[in-house]
């Protein structure tokens, strides 16, 4: 009896092998297929997340150099136009000097001339010198005033051409 049970255990045992070995098969190989379908397209989100960040870096980067080239026109520009009042400012400083020497020697004939009083001469000095200050100090001005135009033209200008790759970027 003991033999027949056991020969009864290992039949019921190679059927349940014989029926559950196919499933068991089964189950493993779509569990394989599954995860390599989920392997596989979290690899092509990965490549697509990496060619998307590659193409914001390049967009940056035009981005970037754009500002560049505007910013060192913009430099160029005003630096061009700070030379050319630079040689302004050099021509009226010659023009001053020829104005004192205009003045040096109108005194000179003042002083010679017998006709006017000492205290005419003492005004006209004065008066001549205070001109001589004020187109000097005009010329300050002028200069400073000058610099700061350029100086704003530029800096509006590297602001507008700023604006305007940030707008073409939108």
């Amino acid at each position: 009896m003991l033999v027949e049970l056991s020969q009864r255990g290992v039949k019921m045992y190679l059927t349940v092998v014989k029926y559950l070995a196919p499933v068991v098969l089964a189950g493993a190989a779509i569990w394989a297929v599954h995860d390599h379908g989920v392997k596989s397209e979290r690899a092509r989100w990965e490549a697509k997340a990496y060619q998307a960040t590659i193409q914001s870096y390049e967009a940056a980067s035009k981005f970037t150099s754009g500002v560049l080239t505007a910013h060192k026109e913009t430099e160029q520009d005003a630096q061009t136009k700070i030379d050319q009042l630079d040689n302004v400012i050099d021509n009226s400083i010659g023009l001053r000097d020829q104005l004192d020497a205009m003045q040096k020697r109108h005194a000179a004939d003042l002083a010679r001339s017998a006709e006017y009083s000492k205290t005419a001469q003492n005004t006209i000095r004065v008066l001549a010198k205070l001109l001589s200050e004020a187109d000097r100090l005009a010329g300050v001005y002028a200069e400073n005033a000058d610099r700061n135009r350029i100086a704003g033209q530029s800096c509006e200008r590297a602001y507008n051409d700023l604006k305007l790759l940030l707008s073409e970027k939108i």
